[in-house]
This record gives C-alpha cells, structure tokens and sequence, in this order.
C-alpha cells in the first residue's frame, strides 16, 4: 500500500521554492495569463515593443496560433543589500541578471540559478520577459505552450498544457487535504 503525507510548507520556503520562479500559490494558468498581459498593457502604454501574430500551427495535436511579445531591456541597477528588498514587487518584473560575469555564465548553462550575493550589482527588468512566444488553442482561445526568454535571448520559463479541459465541474472538497476521499 501506497503512504500519502502532507507538509505544511510555507509556500515561499526554501523546501518549497526550490528549482522554481514561483511558489504554487501563483502557479495557475489564470496568473500566467495576467503575467503576459500586464506586461502587454505596460508596454502598450510606453508605446514599446512589439506583438506579432503567426500562422496557423498544430501543437499537442490541436490547432491554433502562435503570438510573440518583445519587450525592450528596459530596468534598473539594484544593490541586494540595498532597501527592505529591491528586487521585491513594483521594483523590477523579470529575471534579476546579476552583473558577475563568473556566476553568471554558469546560470547561462543553466546549471544553478544566479543567486545575488551581498556585493554583487544586479540588473532588474521592468518587463517580466523579453520576448513571450505563446501558442494558443483556437477552440479553447488558451495558450497551451508559453516560452519566456530573458532580456539576453535566454529561455527562462517554459509551459505546456496538454490536456487541458475547462469547466470540469471541480468542487471546493476536491481542493481540501481533509477530504476524506484522499486517504491521509
């Protein structure tokens, strides 16, 4: 038989947080979406970059469209040490680029995120990505692929929905760890 637990795990710990750019608790196709078109209306409003729309394409055997955003490099220097957090929210949007080449060729070959160290100097984006390349369902009008590429060309995020179904029907005791049906 099978063991199930469950951790209550702050969503911005370390446990928790870790290999990812966001805690579960913003993790939803929903967010994703308002991410992409926050940055939109933002760039819209400077009047900066741009948004393209492609072909026809099928992808995870459904048919859809392809859209691509590119946003200008746009942000500021920030000292990690600086502030109660300068790379906190209204303070920058994207991936940090920390400006210490050594560390930073290693993110790069993407073997460890760049951490900002006391002393290193990072540059913070105003945009979340720059460039966003979705691909949306033509039934659904979802996207059912999602690549954010940083500042520098470098994929940062990438999102598949295969399956994806709307308007299943969930109830809130699918949604509860006391659910007894669960079994833990």
């Amino acid at each position: 038989m099978h063991k199930w637990f469950v951790w209550n795990l702050d969503p911005h710990a370390m446990l928790a947080m870790d290999e990812t750019h966001h805690p579960i608790t913003e993790v939803s196709l929903v967010q994703l979406v308002d991410r992409v078109l926050d940055n939109v209306r933002r760039a819209r409003a400077k009047g900066v970059g741009s948004l393209t729309f492609g072909g026809k394409e099928t992808l995870f055997g459904r048919g859809g469209r392809t859209c691509r955003g590119d946003r200008p490099g746009d942000g500021h220097d920030a000292d990690p040490r600086e502030g109660p957090n300068p790379l906190g929210p209204g303070q920058g949007d994207g991936p940090i680029d920390v400006r210490d080449p050594s560390r930073e060729s290693d993110a790069r070959a993407g073997l460890k995120p760049t951490i900002p160290q006391p002393g290193d100097a990072v540059f913070v984006p105003e945009f979340y990505a720059g460039r966003v390349v979705l691909w949306i369902d033509e039934a659904l009008h979802l996207p059912i692929q999602i690549d954010l590429y940083d500042h520098e060309g470098a994929l940062y995020e990438h999102y598949e929905h295969h399956d994806l179904k709307v308007n299943v029907g969930l109830k809130p005791i699918e949604f509860d760890p006391k659910n007894p049906a669960y079994k833990f």
